[in-house]
């Protein structure tokens, strides 16, 4: 309860590029290696916005590296 209070205030407080990394580095907690099976399109959609070219992610087809 107190991680999903935490995520409501970081949601409603944050720059997007702290947003990412948070959650980014949330996701990385819980995988054994550091690499995300992720796509641009299912991130912006966990942040909840559209996909602008802005650099914030760095990423292979289809992964993240951390």
């Amino acid at each position: 309860m107190i991680q999903t209070a935490h995520t409501a205030i970081s949601n409603a407080r944050a720059k997007l590029d702290e947003r990412l990394a948070r959650w980014i580095l949330m996701a990385d907690d819980r995988l054994e290696d550091h690499k995300l099976p992720l796509t641009h399109e299912f991130v912006y959609l966990m942040l909840g916005v559209r996909r602008e070219r802005r650099g914030v992610i760095r990423s292979r087809r289809g992964e993240i590296l951390i």
